[in-house]
């Protein structure tokens, strides 16, 4: 019989949100928000994103080797929005080689419901 190897420790999820003027960056693991800021202000993302993103992860104490990903929103949204979002991701996952992942934004947003399974959401 081979040992079971044991698993490996759960690593966090950098997540961006950029579809409206509302935007937020997240930590999360195992389905849970260790940590999540959201600012609904006049700055552009441009302004803001990179902050927000270096204060979250300050905030837990969470080092760019120690993250499992970074997922972003696509879409639809702020034409705008998601480009700076979608370079944002793109950049920080490959200067920091880590597996980037697309949500749609109207999926992330069904996810948040509780429904009994089969339940259209529209």
């Amino acid at each position: 019989m081979v040992p079971a190897q044991p698993r490996p420790a759960p690593r966090p999820l950098l997540a961006l949100e950029t579809a409206s003027m509302c935007g937020s960056v997240a930590l999360v693991e195992g389905g849970k928000a260790l940590a999540e800021y959201s600012l609904d202000i006049p700055a552009t993302h441009s302004r803001r994103l990179l902050l927000q993103i270096d204060q979250v992860r300050r905030d837990v104490g969470v080092e760019w080797p120690q993250l499992a990903g970074v997922a972003v929103s696509l879409g639809p949204g702020s034409f705008t929005g998601l480009r700076i979002g979608l370079s944002m991701a793109k950049g920080l996952a490959l200067a920091h080689s880590l597996p980037l992942l697309g949500v749609s934004t109207l999926d992330g947003l069904a996810r948040q419901l509780t429904a009994p399974a089969g339940t259209r959401i529209c």
